[in-house]
């Protein structure tokens, strides 16, 4: 969030896709959007990407379907390196957090194994309010 606090902030981003908002929309400080992000300034590509130059052209997230998932799950792209995208190869699949970390922490993982955790994230662990998913 430091980075992208430093990058522009939300205003940065908010000008990146300008051409896709209703910048005539009144917000909450009785200025319009475009008032708000008028000046604003994407300072690191790097770190909000561009439109015409997307970290994925995708987008930020996917969802994934297969023996692993069968109902679906979400991933966060940004989050998960290039080489681990495509894999072919053993999956550890647990049920829960808690058995993950467990054989995770008992060295019970094995180099080239993937984890898998089923059944976490806001709408499986309600409690998990602020986990990411």
């Amino acid at each position: 969030m430091w980075g992208l606090e430093e990058a522009g902030g939300i205003p940065a981003v908010l000008n990146e896709i300008r051409n896709l908002l209703d910048l005539d929309v009144l917000t909450i400080n009785g200025k319009t959007l475009k008032e708000n992000i008028a000046g604003a300034r994407n300072l690191n590509p790097d770190v909000i990407f561009p439109r015409e130059k997307p970290l994925r052209p995708e987008g930020g997230i996917a969802v994934l379907r297969g023996s692993l998932a069968p109902g679906g799950a979400v991933i966060k792209q940004s989050a998960v390196s290039e080489k681990m995208m495509v894999h072919t190869g053993p999956a550890r699949v647990f049920e829960s957090e808690e058995p993950a970390r467990e054989a995770v922490l008992a060295n019970q993982i094995k180099p080239g194994e993937v984890v898998v955790i089923r059944y976490e994230g806001r709408k499986a662990a309600p409690a998990c309010g602020k986990c990411s998913v």
